[in-house]
């Protein structure tokens, strides 16, 4: 499992054998095929990564594998539920547009 973090041809043999399983998982975590392709790369950039730590005594590669994915994904819908959070918190608010941008670079200048 190391050698999956160093080396390309090892790498490449552990995602073939894996990328089916993990392509599973995230279609049913997600509705959106980006999404669930996006999950999959970040699994595997993960597991490259972790490779140097793997412990076989923990459980084969596959549970490792489905490990990383479900955490991955928990971190997915953590970022989403703060990105929706603050959505929230600005909705119905107006933001800065160009005009407003360039007069707070005038007060900074004044300022220096």
């Amino acid at each position: 499992m190391a050698r999956i973090g160093e080396d390309p041809e090892a790498f490449e043999a552990f995602y073939r054998e894996h990328v089916q399983a993990v392509l599973r998982y995230a279609t049913r975590r997600s509705r959106d095929p980006h999404a669930a392709a996006d999950l999959v790369a970040e699994v595997f950039l993960a597991a490259i990564t972790a490779a140097a730590v793997y412990r076989e005594e923990l459980g084969s590669p596959i549970a490792w594998l489905h490990g990383i994915a479900r955490n991955t994904a928990a971190a997915e819908d953590r970022r989403a539920a703060r990105a929706w959070s603050a959505e929230g918190r600005i909705a119905g608010r107006r933001l800065l547009d160009s005009d407003d941008i360039a007069r707070l670079e005038e007060r900074i200048d004044a300022e220096r």
